[in-house]
């Protein structure tokens, strides 16, 4: 979402008040980020907080115990 925004990571990183390399790393899943940073993204990407967690898949383990 945020290419088709043309935002570069840090672009973004500058909308949201937080670091670029903090960014990258929600970018690749590397991080569990709070519902603040879900509604910062969503605001910044011009979309509702649930387009975000649309695509989101729990890892197999926690899918299972559910």
């Amino acid at each position: 979402m945020r290419v088709r925004r043309e935002l570069t990571q840090e672009g973004l990183a500058e909308l949201i008040d937080m670091e670029r390399s903090y960014t990258g790393a929600i970018e690749r899943g590397e991080h569990n980020i709070t519902l603040i940073t879900i509604l910062k993204l969503a605001d910044a990407l011009n979309c509702e907080p649930a387009v975000l967690l649309a695509d989101v898949k729990l890892p197999r383990k926690r899918r299972d115990k559910a």
